[in-house]
């Protein structure tokens, strides 16, 4: 049964892979005719692939609501493929009219204990895919944050700040990655108690964070497009990312009705052209939104992909606290992972 879930999965990456890649050949074929020893960056050859459209794609898909005929059948297979456990739903899978229904769905109460004695608890249903601490002597422009063990990104860049991280010589600045997979439950939460006061939209790609690209493309979380939460907590700065990814075009947050992710415009194409132009470090910040200071208490929804991406804690804390969590520990939202060193 494992083996035929593996072949399933594999074949419908496969296919999509094999058409977006195939279409990223043409265009950058077409593109380089009679430039003869050009050279392109990792950044660079991102912005040929079609990640947005397919994307697009397949959130129509998503939300064709299904005939009542196939629907059971259909959302039952896919739980069956990606190890949906729908015994943690809050409705019967029957009363789900639409695939992105079913994957923005509700937990029972109770599915996830809050640990309410840790300063921090794990934001996502997810996988860790790497923890640590910023060297905060260095520069701002040279503090760097891991994706995964040895390949990084600027701390500048996937924030998009244009001030430095304010940072107590008392504290330090740390770091989680937190990957959330096709079956994992969608909706991420506030790690701890606290009040953010700036949402920060930043067009990009939606390209895969599955681990062979975050793997081979330094700096993928500052290249696609993300939604940056800001704001404090008992420590301190909290940096807050939802990161988008191939077929997670939209993002839900709960606090932000104006939001509005992958959207087909001429100002989103410009900026989509910019990155390739520009790189990451110095991709355009198109849309910055102050809010309303939004209390948010320790385990409360924040909000939905509308299916798996990345969740990157960026946030000041003391010198005694360490991690309870190791990278590649499998972790429910609300599970500690951080504590004061006794």
């Amino acid at each position: 049964m494992g083996a035929l879930r593996r072949v399933l999965k594999y074949t419908l990456g496969a296919g999509a892979v094999a058409v977006g890649g195939t279409a990223a050949f043409l265009q950058y074929s077409h593109m380089q005719m009679g430039k003869p020893g050009s050279e392109f960056k990792a950044g660079d050859w991102t912005i040929f692939v079609p990640t947005r459209g397919l994307s697009r794609a397949w959130g129509t898909f998503t939300n064709t609501e299904l005939p009542e005929l196939i629907r059971v059948p259909f959302l039952k297979t896919y739980a069956w493929m990606f190890n949906c456990k729908l015994n943690e739903s809050e409705r019967p899978i029957e009363s789900y009219p639409t695939l992105a229904k079913f994957f923005t769905r509700n937990l029972v109460d109770g599915a996830r204990p809050i640990d309410t004695k840790a300063p921090l608890v794990s934001p996502a249903d997810s996988k860790i895919m790497a923890l640590g601490q910023c060297d905060t002597t260095e520069e701002e422009s040279n503090l760097l944050v891991e994706q995964v063990k040895g390949v990084t990104y600027s701390v500048k860049s996937v924030l998009a700040r244009k001030t430095p991280v304010p940072i107590s010589p008392q504290k330090r600045l740390y770091y989680a990655v937190f990957y959330l997979a096709p079956g994992d439950y969608h909706g991420f939460h506030s790690p701890s108690d606290v009040t953010f006061s700036e949402r920060i939209h930043v067009f990009g790609q939606l390209l895969p964070v599955w681990t062979a690209f975050v793997r081979n493309i330094p700096g993928l979380f500052a290249l696609n497009e993300r939604v940056v939460l800001q704001g404090r907590w008992d420590h301190g700065y909290m940096g807050y990312i939802a990161v988008g990814a191939t077929n997670v075009g939209s993002i839900r947050i709960n606090f932000d009705p104006d939001l509005r992710t992958n959207v087909l415009s001429h100002e989103v194409q410009r900026q989509m052209k910019d990155v390739g132009v520009k790189g990451a470090d110095e991709i355009d910040v198109v849309d910055v939104s102050s809010l309303p200071m939004v209390k948010c208490k320790k385990g409360e929804n924040v909000g939905f992909f509308h299916l798996g991406s990345t969740i990157v804690l960026l946030f000041e804390a003391p010198k005694d606290f360490v991690w309870t969590v190791n990278a590649g520990d499998t972790v429910k939202y609300g599970q500690a992972i951080m504590a004061k060193r006794t």
